[in-house]
């Protein structure tokens, strides 16, 4: 999206700081872009705004966000949507020792209710789980509230979820559908804004995939972690692109695979577990993709670390040009349960 340069109006300006940080990724020019919403003066859009670039620099992981949201609350408070925003955010940092915060809850769902493939938020505030009285709809629960919400509904599209995740901003949610008409699975993605059955938008698509788990998000919401099987029963974990569904395999493996996937908070590693040997898939080994040797706290450098192979990059193009390391189990023969 091209924006001239000498645009005055909140709404455009607005559009195209949407534009540079959910399409282009680019949370810096987005929070740039943002800041000059705030300045045209028109507040509705300078409280949504002033959200928008808080959640950037969330993202980044710089500490100017708790007081963006300050400002929200002390200087837009006829704002209601925003403020509930950046009261909600600003809850999220309190400190772990609060009176009125509950140690431990307990979740009580309904009876054909499943946790298998299920997503908690990155706020812990929202999960994720199959409701299989309808078929296999995915249904968000608000723990606060025990409040479900439904994300699919069988009526307008027959088949069912296998797996979910959401995005680090809480935003968007992806999910594996199987398609029982094509019996094969799709990767699709869906607004969690609003209320009711969003309408999803389907990212990834190909009859050679018999599963497909998407297992974590880029931090800035562009890439999905996924682990999926092919019709020979290869696996491969990849990343597929959100603006364009574009699927790029990291590893390929025996077709028991990866359970878990899961992106650093910076995006620039990615840890994997799969099958310890030959062994059966009870004991797990557990990888790092990334550029450097990953440092255990309080190991030194005669630990066991196994250099396996070179990777791509997990964001750019080009030749292979990471390193894999294969880290001892992170679970004891004697704690695994079978």
């Amino acid at each position: 999206m091209v924006v001239a340069q000498n645009t005055r109006d909140p709404q455009v300006l607005f559009k195209a700081a949407q534009h540079t940080e959910n399409a282009q990724g680019d949370l810096k020019a987005a929070i740039a872009q943002y800041q000059q919403v705030v300045a045209a003066g028109h507040r509705a859009l300078a409280a949504q705004a002033l959200v928008r670039m808080a959640a950037c620099y969330e993202k980044l992981g710089g500490g100017q966000s708790r007081a963006i949201y300050q400002r929200v609350v002390r200087d837009y408070a006829d704002q209601q949507d925003p403020v509930a925003v950046a009261r909600e955010r600003l809850g999220r940092g309190e400190p772990a020792g609060r009176q009125d915060m509950a140690s431990r809850l307990r979740l009580a769902l309904p009876p054909e209710g499943d946790l298998s493939g299920s997503a908690i938020s990155a706020d812990g505030r929202f999960l994720t789980y199959t409701d299989w009285t309808s078929g296999g709809d995915l249904v968000l629960r608000k723990l606060a509230t025990g409040r479900d919400r439904r994300l699919t509904d069988q009526t307008r599209r027959r088949g069912g979820v296998e797996a979910a995740s959401m995005s680090r901003d809480g935003q968007q949610v992806a999910y594996a559908w199987y398609d029982g008409a094509k019996n094969n699975m799709e990767l699709r993605v869906a607004s969690l804004a609003g209320d009711g059955v969003p309408e999803s938008r389907l990212v990834y698509d190909n009859e050679d995939v018999g599963s497909m788990y998407p297992l974590d998000w880029s931090p800035e919401g562009a890439l999905i972690a996924v682990q999926l099987t092919r019709a020979d029963n290869t696996g491969q974990m990849g990343l597929v692109s959100v603006r364009n569904g574009s699927l790029r395999v990291l590893k390929s493996s025996a077709w028991l695979g990866a359970r878990q996937l899961f992106l650093s908070p910076d995006g620039k590693h990615m840890g994997f577990d799969l099958p310890a040997g030959d062994t059966g898939n009870d004991q797990r080994d557990v990888f790092i993709l990334g550029g450097r040797k990953p440092r255990i706290p309080g190991r030194g450098e005669d630990d066991r670390h196994q250099r396996r192979r070179t990777a791509g990059d997990l964001r750019g193009g080009g030749p292979p040009t990471v390193e894999v390391w294969a880290l001892e189990s992170l679970l004891p023969k004697a704690a695994v349960s079978k």
